[in-house]
């Protein structure tokens, strides 16, 4: 089987290169003589990549019967993400035998639905494939709000415990985390979309019951605007009076220093907005702090709903109310039973998500087009 995978990236610092990587692991692990080609945006150095799906459109055009290519020479196109991987995907295989395979991840799977020009490209990029996955309800939900017709497959991502192996589990807080216990966490890129100018607000209303709590931020900004937005939350938490308890920590390279933070965190909380359908497709932080043991608060109506068990391990709640949310919060720190059994039930989920198990679903989906063809 010979599979070209097409990816913003296959990079373990990005969710979405995270999933990318874990497709192709199980693939390599399941299927025979398998042979792959990777096609992305960004580099990062994995083995085989080729940075050739350039975001400036006369580049990409340049090198389109180049990705045609690979894709002619293949039997199956994966195109990780439909905007632009899946319109690329379907336009490379235009005139050949090859199948071509979309997994709707976020924002480039429904954004582009608002275009006056890519929505009809978008349309018949899903129309075009073969099979269309998505990772979660809420992701294939909106996308057949504009395709109806449309059969879409929901897989969730899933847990890489190989990696989790290689976690020192002994690791202790890491210095600079230490004198902030104790700490609410939230782990997320500084992006609107994750929610953090209402998360910041109803921090400083759990503080008035509990005034020793601080709010740590593991995340980075990876664009101007989102540079902007930081120092938005900077100035939002001096106006609420509580910025000597919000930490920017940044990026955490050190998978053991960081589910160290997890491990030490009172309770996780993301609340995913729709920005301008720049949205939160499933959130992997939730199911890495459901395998760590912490109770979840979580923005419904996202991606969150299906990687949340709402009363279970954690609460769905508003994403735009901030009384709901710090009601929440409080709730949960409120009560050392019902934080207990929801610890429980975030490990017991966590180890219910195993990539090694989700993986075959892919698997699955190749050999039914292998089949059929």
């Amino acid at each position: 089987m010979n599979i070209c995978y097409l990816a913003d990236n296959f990079s373990r610092r990005y969710g979405n290169g995270r999933m990318a990587i874990k497709i192709f692991e199980t693939s390599q692990k399941n299927i025979a003589n398998l042979k792959a080609t990777f096609l992305v945006t960004k580099s990062s150095n994995f083995a085989g990549e080729l940075p050739i799906l350039y975001t400036n459109k006369y580049k990409l055009v340049a090198n389109f019967f180049k990705i045609r290519s690979f894709a002619k020479n293949g039997n199956i196109v994966h195109a990780i993400d439909s905007f632009p991987f899946g319109v690329i995907g379907a336009l490379a295989c235009i005139g050949t035998d090859t199948k071509l395979v979309i997994t709707g991840i976020g924002s480039g799977a429904i954004q582009m639905f608002d275009h006056y020009l890519y929505k009809y490209l978008l349309r018949w990029a899903y129309r075009r494939a073969t099979v269309v996955t998505a990772i979660s309800h809420y992701i294939a939900s909106e996308i057949k709000k504009n395709v109806p017709e449309l059969d879409v497959i929901v897989i969730n991502p899933g847990i890489d415990f190989d990696e989790m192996k290689k976690v020192d589990i002994s690791r202790q807080l890491p210095e600079e985390v230490v004198f902030k216990k104790p700490f609410i966490l939230t782990v997320g890129m500084i992006k609107r979309r994750k929610g953090y100018h209402v998360a910041i607000p109803a921090f400083a209303e759990v503080l008035k019951k509990f005034p020793d709590l601080k709010y740590v931020i593991v995340g980075y900004p990876s664009e101007k605007a989102d540079e902007d937005y930081k120092m938005e939350l900077k100035k939002l938490a001096i106006d609420l009076g509580v910025a000597d308890r919000v930490f920017f920590l940044g990026f955490i390279d050190d998978r053991s220093d960081l589910y160290a933070i997890y491990r030490n965190a009172e309770l996780f909380c993301l609340l995913p907005q729709d920005i301008g359908k720049d949205v939160e497709g499933f959130g992997l932080v939730f199911l890495e702090a459901a395998v760590n043991g912490l109770p979840v608060v979580a923005g419904s109506g996202s991606g969150a709903d299906d990687a949340v068990l709402d009363g279970e391990n954690g609460y769905l709640v508003s994403s735009s109310d901030v009384m709901m949310v710090s009601q929440a919060i409080i709730k949960i720190l409120d009560n050392k039973e019902l934080r207990n059994n929801f610890k429980i039930s975030s490990q017991q989920f966590a180890l219910r998500m195993n990539w090694d198990t989700i993986g075959l679903k892919y698997i699955d989906i190749y050999n039914k087009i292998i089949k059929t063809s």
